[in-house]
């Protein structure tokens, strides 16, 4: 398995409208469902809109404390170990920000995301930038780096992950799929909501990305 990226996801509420698989409190790589720590809105640069405003009040920080938040996060921007999509490319700047800005929060919680070896071109390929100077996702600089997973961590389970070269991703969590998964292939899931094995990934993600539109989301 390689690393293609860190997300500091905040754990949601399962909402009425997803499938019964979903535990109570879903950590799910995709901002259809949680929030993926920093989100852009934190670059000063960007105009900002209400709900982004509301994204930086939330975290309540003093004057200054706020300040240095909106530092780290452009100096992680501005060195290529984060994205905007949300996806930090190297491990140590996850953990220092995580370490930093959400320290004792056990809602917001440090996943390593990761695939087989020999998906990484086609990954490569579909979170490509789609235009010369188009600003790169997290998920491409860090499989870019094309490091090894971490070794010695638990493995969580697996998911059918829908990309795209702009950098939206979509899960089987935000879209319907989940009762394709169970009626054509027979599939549980684990405590968490994931798939217990990466045959299993492989086939649900083989099974969607034969409809049109690509697996999830319109993405692949």
């Amino acid at each position: 398995m390689i690393s293609v990226g860190y997300v500091l996801l905040e754990g949601m509420p399962r909402k009425g409208w997803m499938h019964p698989s979903v535990p109570e409190t879903v950590f799910s790589p995709t901002p259809c469902v949680c929030v993926l720590h920093p989100v852009s809105d934190a670059l000063t640069y960007l105009e900002k809109t209400d709900e982004q405003r509301a994204y930086l009040e939330k975290l309540k920080l003093e004057s200054e404390t706020f300040t240095n938040f909106l530092s780290d996060v452009e100096k992680l921007f501005d060195e290529s170990l984060w994205g905007l999509d949300g996806v930090f490319a190297d491990r140590k700047a996850a953990l220092d920000f995580q370490h930093t800005w959400f320290r004792g929060d056990t809602n917001v919680r440090l996943f390593e995301l990761s695939l087989p070896v020999n998906l990484l071109p086609e990954f490569l390929e579909a979170v490509a930038p789609p235009m010369l100077n188009a600003v790169p996702s997290g998920k491409y600089l860090a499989a870019q780096r094309a490091g090894s997973a971490v070794v010695g961590t638990d493995v969580l389970g697996f998911e059918v992950w829908g990309v795209q070269e702009w950098g939206e991703m979509h899960t089987s969590v935000c879209y319907g799929v989940r009762d394709d998964f169970i009626s054509a292939l027979g599939v549980e899931f684990n405590d968490l909501g994931l798939l217990n094995s990466l045959d299993l990934a492989h086939r649900g993600a083989d099974l969607k990305n034969l409809e049109d539109g690509g697996s999830v989301g319109d993405c692949r």
